[in-house]
């Protein structure tokens, strides 16, 4: 929930900065879209309930994506720790090789 309220943050900011124009960052097939739109034309289609929805499903895909990125990072971490035992495996291997060369 963090990154929401920084991200509302920003747009509160952006909007302080330019009134005519705002930039957006979408996330639109697993990759970040800038896009530019007059917030007036943006505004003017919207009824309060339709902006609290909308406020509600962008929110819920966040956690979602949040809840990926968790299993992402887990997986990664699995992989990681896995490559570093067999690196140490295979050092000790090495060791062993290069003592038995000396002898």
């Amino acid at each position: 929930m963090n990154a929401l309220k920084e991200a509302a943050k920003k747009v509160a900011s952006a909007k302080k900065k330019n009134a005519d124009k705002t930039l957006v960052s979408n996330i639109v097939n697993g990759r970040n879209q800038r896009v530019e739109g007059d917030t007036d034309q943006a505004d003017s289609g919207q009824s309060k309930e339709e902006k609290e929805q909308k406020i509600r499903e962008l929110t819920a895909e966040l956690e979602r994506l949040n809840q990926q990125s968790e299993v992402y990072r887990s997986n990664l971490l699995a992989v990681l720790k896995d490559m570093e035992e067999e690196k140490l495996k295979l050092s000790v291997k090495v060791q062993n090789a290069r003592l038995s060369l000396k002898e």
